[in-house]
């Protein structure tokens, strides 16, 4: 998949309208709405305004740390509030956060941390082992962490700008050594509008986080309810029978999933007994889905299903399967093997690998795409970015 075409793209105007990034939304958000819940995990709710005063103090304590414009900060725990924290306090910094997989083992984890150059680590107690540790500052998720906010100054708010670098996340290396695909504001809030206008998640919504914030469905998931002023339910990690008592308990209107975590739902006993009748739409991506797991899947959990076919170079989803599309599943059952339409101000040509040259319909090759959801570039990639 060629994407180079599209790298540094020009900054047009695009459905953000005046919130031309995340902590322009959340500022707004804490302003008009401040005391509505902004994030639940189990028993512990955070209102925009609260969300908006901590990442500000993420932020102060950032700074005392050394933290400023452009460095990297990487963040190695699973999906917890405080992803959202310092994600956002970075921004507010004007620093970039590097959410890292901690499924990988600790060498993997010491390249990805050693390439990104980050000096600050967040990192969860269960992983704050290794020699991803040694030569930089690590604070532990906990009390560590509450105690580093309270002793840092609450300073200024630096405000990032559309091109700003917002996240830093890894790609998973299947060709080589894992690079560093940076997103701008700019991306994510394209991505966000575009994800809203699919899946018809807006004010009022419950937004259910599954999957992991170290990929790009994970983060731009979480980020959803804070673009649209909507209540984010974040879970730690998967288990299915635990997802489905979330989506009863918070009456869950929207989600993203991939195939895998449909499969694992749909097969646990406790789908028959729990109340679905809340959901109003599931996005789906990231890997290829049988048929007849997807037409069970419409019919179990009752609402509208949208596939989304993207990359984390495109900020996740480029082209999608509409829900229209999906309703006409009888009329047109091949349809359901498409990936569907660009999204946005997307555009795809398949072309032949070597020559470049644009393909006949029916025809393998290789997929360019270009448009306001491509990153700026590979982190001191040049020349794989070109």
């Amino acid at each position: 998949m060629c994407i180079r075409d599209s790298v540094g793209g020009e900054d047009t105007d695009h459905p953000g309208g005046h919130l031309k990034t995340i902590v322009h939304a959340l500022q707004q958000h804490s302003r008009e709405r401040g005391d509505s819940v902004a994030l639940v995990q189990d028993d512990r709710a955070i209102t925009f305004r609260e969300l908006d005063e901590q990442s500000t103090q993420v932020a102060g304590a950032l700074r005392s740390t050394g933290v400023g414009y452009g460095d990297r900060v990487a963040y190695l725990a699973k999906n917890v509030p405080e992803y959202l924290l310092v994600l956002l306090g970075a921004c507010k910094v004007g620093a970039v956060l590097v959410p890292v997989n901690w499924r990988l083992a600790q060498a993997e984890v010491e390249v990805i941390v050693n390439d990104a150059g980050a000096n600050v680590l967040l990192v969860a107690e269960e992983f704050a082992s290794g020699p991803f540790i040694e030569g930089r500052r690590a604070i532990t998720l906990g009390d560590e962490f509450d105690a580093w906010l309270d002793a840092a100054p609450v300073g200024p708010v630096t405000e990032p700008g559309p091109q700003d670098v917002a996240v830093q996340l890894y790609t998973s290396g299947t060709t080589g050594l894992p690079k560093g695909v940076m997103l701008t504001h700019d991306n994510l809030v394209r991505q966000l509008e575009a994800v809203v206008d699919v899946t018809g998640c807006g004010e009022g919504a419950v937004n259910l986080t599954v999957m992991p914030v170290f990929h790009i469905a994970g983060t731009a998931a979480l980020l959803s309810g804070v673009w649209m002023g909507c209540t984010g339910v974040l879970v730690r990690e998967l288990v299915p029978a635990e997802v489905l008592i979330r989506i009863a308990r918070h009456r869950v209107t929207h989600t993203v999933f991939v195939p895998a975590v449909i499969q694992a739902l749909l097969e646990c006993d406790q789908i028959g007994n729990t109340d679905l009748s809340s959901l109003r739409t599931i996005l789906y991506g990231a890997s290829p889905i049988a048929e007849s797991v997807l037409i069970r899947a419409m019919a179990v959990f009752g609402c509208d299903f949208v596939q989304a076919y993207g990359l984390t170079e495109t900020t996740g989803m480029a082209v999608c399967l509409s829900r229209e599309d999906h309703l006409h599943v009888r009329e047109h059952p091949k349809r359901l093997r498409a990936a569907g339409r660009p999204v946005g101000d997307m555009e795809l040509r398949i072309v032949d690998t070597g020559s470049g040259t644009d393909l006949p319909v029916g025809s393998v090759g290789e997929v360019w795409m270009r448009g306001g959801f491509v990153m700026a570039g590979y982190w001191n990639r040049t020349d794989d970015t070109t």
